[in-house]
């Protein structure tokens, strides 16, 4: 079972309300619902997000082409973390927040052609 805190979004509060009432008929107290657009306002600090059904968006490949999967740890007071496309290329922030903008600006360099010879995993 995850311990960590859940976020549930969605665009239309039905289906909110449908969350809220599935998750009321359980035990679990780590679930937080919240009504909202995740295509114009994102998912917040979430450090992981789940996507269901977004076929119906007007461009389905485009908003997934703009995750970008990060595997990311505390150690010590140090928050560390790489990009799981670029996993040779580690960066380092002060607070969750704060390696989450180093992480953006990593993939900006690499994907963008900043590093020479930047190598994907796997190559």
């Amino acid at each position: 079972m995850i311990e960590s805190r859940v976020l549930a979004f969605d665009i239309e509060p039905e289906m909110v309300a449908a969350t809220v009432a599935k998750v009321s008929a359980t035990d679990l107290s780590n679930v937080f619902t919240e009504v909202r657009d995740f295509v114009a306002d994102g998912c917040g600090e979430a450090g992981y997000a789940m996507l269901f059904n977004v076929l119906h968006i007007e461009d389905p490949v485009g908003l997934l082409r703009e995750f970008i999967t990060t595997v990311h740890w505390q150690e010590g007071e140090w928050w560390l973390g790489y990009l799981e496309e670029y996993p040779d290329y580690w960066t380092q922030g002060e607070s969750l927040a704060d390696l989450v903008e180093h992480l953006k600006d990593l993939y900006l360099d690499l994907s963008g052609g900043h590093v020479p010879d930047a190598r994907k995993g796997g190559e």
